[in-house]
Order: C-alpha cells, then sequence, then structure tokens
C-alpha cells in the first residue's frame, strides 16, 4: 500500500479531505457535509497546503486543517496554528496514522511561524493529544452570586436585546478589544471576524443566547450565556457599569459567570456574597503545544514583568524545553499555581 503524508498539493485533495471528515464525523452525514461547507467558507483554504493529507494509493484517507489565529500575551499577538478537522478513514483508525499526519502539521505549522498549536480537545480523544506532547492549559471557572445579592448592582439606564445588531459589528469589536486585550491567551478576533459570528455560532448557540447591551442607543457591549451561565462578557472602557447592570439582569436565579480569572467584569461581584471556584484541566480539553520557545517565552516573560522565562529558554530549541515552559504556565510544575490567569475558552472560541 502506497502511503503518503503530506500537504496538500491541490484544491482537489482539499475537497476530497473534507469529504472524508464530513463521512468521519457523521453520523449524519449530511449536517456534518453542511458543517464543512459553513466552516470553510468562514475560513477558507487560502493555501492548499492548509490542508495535511494522508493519502494511500491516491486516496485521501487522513486529515487535518490548520487555522491561522492569534492570541494576546504581554502585549503582544502570537500567531497560533489552530488544529481541526482531525480525522482518518474508519477502515484505517487505530493504527498510528492520526499521530503521523498531526506530525506532518506540526512540522508545517512550526515552519510557517506559528508560536502554538492549539487544539479544543474532545473528552473521546483526549489522550491522543496528550502523547503528542500538548497540555492542558485552559482552566474552567464559575463565580456564582446568589440571587439575593445581585440587587447591589448599580442601576445603570441600559437596554438589552437578544441576538446580535449587523450594524454593530465594529462596536462588538471595540468591546471585546477592551475587555480581552489584556487577559493572557485570550484570542485575537480580527474585523473580519465579527461579522460571521451567527454563522459561526449555527447548531453551537442560539441566536438568542447573545445580548446586545445599549447606553443612550449606542451599542457599548454584549454578553453571552450558555444555560444558566455567562460564559463571554465585553464592554468598552467606558461602559464597566453598564456591563455590571446588565450582567445583574442576565437571568432569573444566581448569576454565574463563567469568565477568566482575570475577567475585569469579575471585580464588582467579587465584593458582594459569592463563591468562586476554578478547574484546572491539565490532561485534555483546550489543549496547546508550544512550536517557538524563544518567542513564547520572551512574550511569557513581557506578561509576567520578569526575564525569568525569558532566561531560562534563552537556548530552547527541542521539545523538551518548550514543553517546561508550558508546564510552568499551566501550574504543573511548581507549586501547582498557574505563572498566568488561564483563558477560560468557550465556545465562542473553537475552530
Amino acid at each position: 500500500m502506497g502511503l503518503d503524508v503530506r500537504p496538500a498539493a491541490t484544491l482537489a485533495e482539499v475537497d476530497a479531505a473534507y469529504e472524508l471528515a464530513a463521512r468521519v464525523f457523521g453520523p449524519d452525514y449530511f449536517t456534518a457535509a453542511a458543517t464543512k461547507v459553513r466552516l470553510r467558507a468562514l475560513d477558507p483554504v487560502r493555501r492548499p497546503d492548509e490542508a495535511i493529507v494522508v493519502l494511500s494509493d491516491g486516496e485521501v484517507v487522513g486529515f487535518v486543517r490548520l487555522v491561522a489565529r492569534a492570541v494576546w500575551l504581554g502585549g503582544d499577538a502570537l500567531v497560533v496554528g489552530g488544529v481541526t478537522s482531525v480525522c482518518v478513514h474508519p477502515r484505517l483508525q487505530k493504527l498510528g496514522y492520526g499521530r503521523l499526519v498531526m506530525e506532518e502539521a506540526l512540522a508545517v505549522s512550526r515552519a510557517r511561524g506559528d508560536v502554538l498549536s492549539i487544539a479544543f480537545a474532545r473528552r473521546a480523544v483526549d489522550g491522543f493529544y496528550p502523547r503528542l506532547g500538548y497540555l492542558g492549559i485552559g482552566c474552567h471557572p464559575e463565580l456564582t452570586v446568589p440571587v439575593t445579592a445581585r440587587t447591589g448592582a448599580r442601576a445603570i439606564a441600559i437596554t438589552i436585546t437578544s441576538g446580535l445588531d449587523p450594524e454593530a459589528s465594529a462596536a462588538y469589536q471595540t468591546a471585546y478589544r477592551a475587555t480581552y486585550g489584556t487577559l493572557p491567551l485570550a484570542f485575537a478576533r480580527e474585523a473580519v471576524w465579527w461579522p460571521s459570528f451567527a454563522r459561526r455560532m449555527q447548531d453551537r448557540l442560539p441566536p438568542v443566547d447573545f445580548r446586545t447591551v445599549r447606553s443612550q442607543g449606542a451599542v457599548v457591549g454584549y454578553f453571552v450565556v450558555q444555560g444558566s451561565r455567562v460564559i463571554e462578557a465585553a464592554a468598552t472602557e467606558s461602559a464597566a457599569d453598564a456591563l455590571e447592570s446588565a450582567l445583574a439582569t442576565a437571568g432569573p436565579g444566581d448569576l454565574t459567570l463563567a469568565l477568566p480569572p482575570a475577567h475585569p467584569a469579575l471585580a464588582p461581584w467579587r465584593r458582594r456574597n459569592h463563591t468562586e471556584r476554578i478547574r484546572y484541566a491539565w490532561d485534555g480539553g483546550h489543549v496547546a503545544r508550544v512550536l517557538d520557545a524563544r518567542r513564547f517565552a520572551a512574550a511569557l516573560a513581557d506578561a509576567t514583568r520578569g526575564d525569568d522565562a525569558g532566561a531560562a529558554a534563552a537556548d530552547a530549541r527541542d521539545h523538551t524545553a518548550a514543553r517546561a515552559i508550558l508546564e510552568r504556565v499551566a501550574g504543573v510544575a511548581g507549586s501547582g499555581r498557574p505563572m498566568i490567569a488561564l483563558p477560560a475558552w468557550s465556545v465562542v472560541d473553537e475552530f
């Protein structure tokens, strides 16, 4: 059996790879195919080599798609290779082809200058990514405010509407940048990201769960609910009080904020009666692997206002050194406490 693992050479091979993914990610092929068409339209393949394929006698039997993203750290935007659509033909699963295609994808990602590789792993495959050197660096925080303590929020004249306003993309972007731009490893979202938000969240987040916040008629922020939890919230620099007031009306019962621990919107709620817990995920879930230790360490040193991380990686060229830096960030090494407030990535961030 002739086997070839490489970046796709033609768009025809990319098409065949997406067809494979639709069949693997069923069980409803037509729904999976429609989802792949939508996601490919939102993040078009700019070059065939963004699709890494395994070919067996000319047939595409394995696939990994690299998606260009960036995260903020220490004021820098670090280039990220998002890993998505990882699949192998059912007849060849558990034979090592998944590892082969992922190792090729990592090599391509590193060569094109990605500082990190990030994948949103599902529990069924959590063990796969750690074997490739990935480490869970996400966290799952919950700050809960009893309903009796919510009345202390400042009463600001605001209007809250459900759903996205198609004319407010620039305002959403401004609010997101003002709120998440200083949070370590939060995703940087380009201007083109926001007009496609509704399509990105199709089948993942009902439109009604996105709430737009207005003050004096102008959009000043938004928040996103999922079930009984607020999973994202943002406001312009001058609208922190408006966001606090909006969150106080997020729903009946206790208020649960599943936001990154360093999120500025949490500060006023921590002054009230509340409970807060954080569960870290070091062995699965949302996972990352450092590809450029020097650049990552330099940004980390800036983010932590110290040069110890940078000094430790001054000559870091191999994966072992990069892994050690990532373990320090996540808190796996040393005290068990993260060096930085880890991101609370949610369904909104998934590729």
